[in-house]
């Protein structure tokens, strides 16, 4: 088992389900189902020491930003971990990267990923980075294999970012959500803040 840490839309475990049992995800996309669809064995909250931000271009959001760590930069990024069987783990990691048999060629078991060992250029997410351990289970995100250039995300991939940390922290207020949101690079001079506001206070009721 593993601790699948995000930081991005699937911090709402409904967006994860959408990933595991197969819909039409909000870009457009058939998502098939995965081969292992159980659900996680357990969900928790955690701080990730990295920083935030939006950057690089990617079709699937019309050509906007996406939402990455950079683990070269410290900071305290909120982020939800789920407890996952590896096959799991290495089927999220095949869909972020749009290329089913990426995971398999580059690391058969975990010890390539637990080492820090897994880089894959070309990937979106290609990057694995091992964190600290939840409870005692070894942990695992994964990021840009290259640092992205700074870019606005769309409103509609946003939207999806707010409610997934909405979602997975309910009692933080949502200015301060807004506040934190108007802050992070990529979004920080490219978002005005009533767009912002707008779009953290209502993403729990309205589709984007």
């Amino acid at each position: 088992m593993v601790w699948y840490v995000s930081y991005g839309s699937v911090m709402d475990d409904e967006r994860l389900r959408a990933y595991m049992e197969g819909s039409a995800g909000p870009e457009g996309v058939i998502v098939p189902p995965m081969v292992d669809r159980r659900r996680p064995i357990d969900h928790a909250n955690v701080t990730l020491p990295y920083a935030l931000y939006f950057g690089g271009w990617f079709r699937a959001w019309g050509g906007t930003a996406s939402v990455f760590i950079d683990p070269d930069v410290a900071g305290g990024t909120p982020a939800r971990a789920y407890l996952l069987r590896w096959g799991q783990f290495v089927e999220l990691y095949q869909r972020e990267n749009h290329v089913a048999d990426v995971p398999l060629r580059y690391f058969p078991d975990m010890r390539a990923a637990l080492a820090g060992n897994v880089s894959v250029r070309g990937a979106p997410y290609g990057r694995i980075v091992p964190l600290d351990a939840v409870d005692g289970t070894p942990a695992l995100t994964f990021t840009s294999a290259v640092p992205q250039r700074l870019g606005q995300p769309a409103r509609t991939y946003l939207h999806y970012i707010a409610r997934g940390f909405r979602v997975a922290y309910p009692d933080v207020p949502a200015e301060e959500v807004a506040v934190y949101f108007a802050g992070l690079p990529g979004i920080d001079g490219n978002v005005s803040r009533a767009e912002i506001d707008q779009i953290v206070f209502g993403c729990l009721e309205d589709t984007p």
